[in-house]
């Protein structure tokens, strides 16, 4: 806000002011009278006592030939006036919404030329002299910025204005090479310019010493390089050095800013033709070697002082010829297409540049030896010394014609290509080192787990595209979208396995763990976004298999098999060309021994593109991704090395495109410092997968589990097929007559269910094998195959039903009623679960020993003790509530379930057996059902006798029906002092519930 006093010290300091409109630049009056006179003290009280206008000064005779210098862009400042502090408190210095005002007077007698408004457009700053007017402090910018003077405002007189003028048209002059120069200025470039550009601007442009110098410093403080400080001393001594020797500046200046400055060269003050026709035979006179030089400097890079080429020759097994590798960002790829078009360009840089001299010494010659009037083709009137120039430059305009062939320039490529090959041959043994995992800003140290910096000595193929984040990772707040993907993908007990092979995979550069990962589910659930999200982690170590190709009895040939040699995982990702046919799955038409030897680090046969057969080893792992029913694996070798994952049957109402490429690109850096840190623990862990997470304890040890052959070989039977095991299992086909059978009821007399009851019972029986049921219209499908389906009018309507049938145990088909939950409650204690399980994942097991494929981790060490404590009561949480959260629409809760039913969690069972005088809800035993002789439990693991043992139970009956254990113990066996220790201590490790003797006593063994 301006005030009449502001107003008033300004009219004091000789200046003629007028006002602006509010928070703008505009005058609110006709102001050429102000710029010959200046206002009266009532002009300004009338528009400064409100404080309502900004205030302008005129600049020109009228203030005292007072002009202002407005630099808008500030980083000029430095090249022109140098430190903008020393101005400070000498003269006018105001700093404005995006520079500063630099105002000077001139003196009474001064040239009027020199006082008048100018634009210096290379320099990007105005001059406001006669005629012109600038904003004053204290406005305000339309931005809200407030104008404000540095210092005690005062005016400084230049005496000497006709030298300062003529330096700052020099300057503007300077600056056309300065903007082209400065991306180049920085940390290992510097000195390499400094004397490029002293030999160039003395050779091309006749300065001096002190104006290179001056130019460079003024350069320097512009772009100052902290980490390397160079003072004005520093430059002044080595332009002095440089100007005294004549080197040639093409070795020192990068060949495509030498272009730029060639090209403003021939727009600008003439110069040394001698200079320019020597220069242009160097450019003319390329070579394959000058074509080498080249292609080496551009892939040439310095690490802690030392020059490290960035391309690598590898020997070709199969012939003579070589295979080039050029560094980038971390890691090699195949470069010698890419050199070949950077020697393309080398030719035409060198055209360009040719060009421009030859425009250039036309026009001196023109200029120098011959009249307005007069033509260059007249030469007989010249001297010798001017036909000897002219023939020279007609032959280099030959030659320079002659460049411009393709055909002349590809054999000097070529040749250059060869002496690069002998010139960087490295052994093929230093191809992908195993020491490391390339990171876009760094190596990680598999032996020491720092992370070092990018070194082109180290021959990667491959790179994780993303940072590592050198800091610890926490899922709440680093993963979120990435955890909330997973929790709809795999049940919480398949989570460690998943995401410690995802790991695996994705960054462990050998193969010290011959696993296959299969991921199995319903369609459109989530598998193939996880493998696009690894593959954006790793692209150039992922690559797409045929799997149908591998098992087919087809050969897949060693053509097809060279190109994963530097892979570091595959997946079919369901792009299988001819898909395995239903009648091929059952007759067994499928061989698993490729499939074996590839991930099995066997020897393969290797062929390349008309190359001779080789022999390889593939170090590469696998994961592949199968819609229900998944390919039946009846390969005893590749069930033992096959982890199972089935996916949630998990019901996605909207789906998002591309999720992720969201996902990637908010969170791909903690992603894969996440998997790298894990990787570390798996690493630690002798590479031992949990391929499921299942934890006993008895006091001593904790165990994790692995699935033996036989479960293994269930699961992909029940994955692989699973109506056929459901058809084994829950139905037969009827023998006698209804009145004759015992023990099973139907639904009708003939035998006959509505299509949606066994569906649902079939959706009932996947939840309960762990694996995902398949959509209505697959199932109904394959089980008319064993059963007739036909419409039926029931209840006056037409609906399918299947005949001929018995539904076994019978009871537990009843009316459905869907399932009604509050999702939002149950959804974030889940994710909370799983955020821990995550970070859990990060520590360390300590290992005991290690039998058999079962880690046991002694829990007299105290952090394997938390933390296997920890994740086991983890783990059941979250499966308790996944089981709520993800159910889909046909999944339906029937009444009386066999082995099903929730039953009362152990840590009631104090208030149930011991009267406790608090409310029991509706799933309560009752008294008389507590004061009986017997209690009955069950639970999902198993609990051998001397577990009870020691906790002074002698007497247990146990029994088992599918994956549920039930245990019936007498109730003189657990005392009221005994309860309190047997409930903590019974689940601890698992959710236990009790059950009441009519659901123990209805369990078939």
């Amino acid at each position: 806000m301006v005030s009449y006093e502001d107003a008033k010290k300004l009219v004091d300091m000789g200046l003629s002011v007028i006002p602006l409109k509010e928070r703008d630049k505009e005058p609110i009056v006709a102001w050429k009278t102000y710029q010959e006179k200046k206002p009266t003290d009532e002009e300004l009280h009338t528009w400064y006592d409100n404080g309502k206008y900004n205030i302008g000064i005129v600049c020109g005779k009228v203030s005292g030939n007072f002009f202002v210098i407005d630099f808008d862009n500030k980083e000029i400042i430095p090249f022109v006036i140098g430190d903008i502090q020393n101005y400070i408190g000498k003269t006018y210095v105001v700093q404005t919404s995006r520079g500063y005002h630099l105002g000077f007077r001139l003196p009474p007698n001064a040239d009027e030329k020199y006082i008048k408004s100018r634009n210096f457009d290379n320099l990007g700053i105005n001059l406001k002299g006669e005629k012109g007017y600038v904003v004053a402090p204290p406005s305000i910018h339309p931005s809200g910025i407030t104008y404000q003077f540095m210092g005690e405002p005062k005016i400084e007189t230049i005496e000497n204005y006709e030298e300062f003028f003529k330096t700052l048209e020099e300057k503007d002059q300077e600056a056309k090479y300065l903007w082209e120069i400065l991306p180049y200025w920085h940390h290992g470039q510097r000195n390499n310019l400094i004397v490029g550009l002293t030999e160039f601007f003395k050779n091309k442009l006749n300065w001096k010493e002190d104006k290179i110098r001056f130019f460079l410093q003024g350069i320097n403080r512009m772009k100052p390089v902290p980490e390397d400080v160079m003072s004005d001393i520093d430059i002044e001594h080595k332009v002095k050095q440089s100007f005294e020797k004549n080197y040639n500046y093409r070795k020192f200046i990068d060949n495509t800013l030498l272009t730029k400055l060639y090209k403003l060269l021939s727009e600008g003050e003439g110069y040394n033709i001698n200079e320019d026709m020597k220069d242009l035979k160097t450019i003319l006179q390329t070579g394959a070697n000058a074509v080498f030089e080249y292609l080496m400097d551009q892939h040439t890079y310095k690490i802690n002082g030392k020059e490290i080429k960035g391309i690598k020759t590898i020997a070709d097994p199969d012939s003579d010829k070589e295979d080039i590798y050029i560094y980038k960002d971390g890691f090699y790829t195949r470069g010698e297409s890419i050199l070949k078009e950077e020697g393309e360009q080398f030719f035409r840089e060198r055209l360009i540049q040719s060009e421009s001299l030859i425009k250039r010494i036309e026009k001196e010659i023109q200029n120098k030896f011959f009249s307005n009037n007069e033509q260059t083709n007249d030469i007989e009137k010249n001297d010798e010394y001017l036909k000897k120039i002219n023939k020279e430059l007609e032959n280099l305009k030959e030659t320079y014609e002659r460049l411009k062939n393709k055909a002349v320039i590809t054999p000097y490529i070529s040749e250059a290509l060869f002496m690069i090959r002998r010139n960087t041959y490295v052994d093929r043994e230093t191809l992908n080192p195993k020491a490391h995992i390339p990171f876009k800003n760094g190596y990680i140290n598999l032996h020491t787990g720092e992370l070092e910096p990018l070194n082109p000595e180290l021959f990667y193929t491959w790179s994780i595209n993303a940072n590592y984040l050198n800091r610890p990772i926490d899922p709440k707040t680093d993963l979120p979208e990435f955890v909330k993907f997973l929790s709809t993908l795999v049940a919480p007990e398949h989570l460690p396995a998943l995401l410690y092979y995802s790991a695996y995979a994705l960054m462990y550069p050998s193969l010290p763990n011959h696993k296959i990962l299969w991921l199995v589910g319903k369609e459109r659930i989530g598998k193939g976004t996880l493998i696009r999200l690894l593959k954006l982690l790793n692209p150039k170590g992922f690559a797409s298999i045929s799997l149908a190709k591998i098992l087919k009895g087809e050969t897949y040939t060693r053509f097809d098999l060279a190109p994963y040699e530097t892979k570091n995982f595959v997946s079919d990702m369901e792009i299988t060309e001819k898909p395995i046919t239903e009648k091929e799955k059952r007759e067994k038409k499928i061989d698993f021994s490729l499939l074996n030897k590839i991930h099995g680090k066997d020897t393969v046969d290797l062929e390349e593109k008309f190359k001779s057969k080789r022999d390889g080893v593939l170090e590469i792992k696998g994961i592949y991704i199968q819609n229900l029913p998944m390919l039946p694996i009846n390969n005893k070798a590749t069930q033992e090395r096959s982890i199972v994952i089935p996916t949630l049957d998990t019901v996605i109402n909207n789906l998002i495109t591309d999720l992720e490429e969201k996902i990637f690109e908010k969170e791909g850096d903690a992603i894969a410092t996440y998997l790298a840190n894990i990787l570390k623990v798996l690493k630690e862990m002798n590479f031992q997968f949990p391929e499921i997470y299942r934890i006993l304890g008895n006091g001593d040890i904790i165990v994790w589990k692995g699935l033996n052959a036989n479960t293994k070989a269930e699961l992909i039977d029940n994955l692989s097929d699973p109506v056929k095991f459901f058809i084994e299992e829950k139905t037969d086909i009827p023998k006698i007559s209804e009145e004759e059978e015992e023990g099973i009821k139907h639904s009708s007399n003939t035998h006959e269910y509505p299509v949606k009851i066994i569906y649902s019972e079939f959706v009932k029986w996947c939840k309960g094998k762990g694996i995902a049921p398949l959509p209505k219209q697959t199932f109904t499908e394959k089980f008319s195959e064993f059963y007739p389906k036909k419409r039926k009018r029931v209840g006056g309507k037409l609906t399918y039903v299947f005949t001929n049938l018995i539904l076994l145990d019978d009871s537990q088909v009843g009316t459905p009623k869907k399932i009604q939950k509050d999702m939002q409650e149950n959804n974030s204690e889940y994710m909370e679960c799983l955020f821990q399980l995550m970070s859990n994942l990060l520590m360390t097991p300590l290992i005991e020993s290690n039998k058999g494929g079962i880690l046991i981790i002694n829990t007299k060490l105290e952090q394997g003790k938390k933390l296997f404590e920890s994740n086991a009561g983890l783990i059941s949480r979250c499966k308790s509530l996944c089981s709520n959260l993800f159910t889909s629409p046909e999944n339906l809760e029937k009444e009386g379930d066999q082995g099903s039913g929730q039953g009362i969690p152990i840590e009631e069972f104090s208030k149930i057996e011991h009267g406790s005088s608090e409310e029991k809800g509706e799933e309560s035993i009752s008294d008389s059902q507590a004061l009986k002789d017997y209690h009955y439990f069950k639970s999902e693991d198993y609990y051998p006798d001397s577990y009870f043992k020691n906790l002074g139970i002698q007497n247990i009956e146990h029994k088992q029906f599918r994956y549920t254990h039930y245990y019936k113990i007498p109730y003189s066996e657990i005392s009221k002092d005994k309860y309190t220790e047997f409930s903590s201590r019974f689940a601890s490790n698992s959710k236990v519930f009790v059950i009441d003797e009519n659901e123990y006593n209805s369990i078939k063994v």
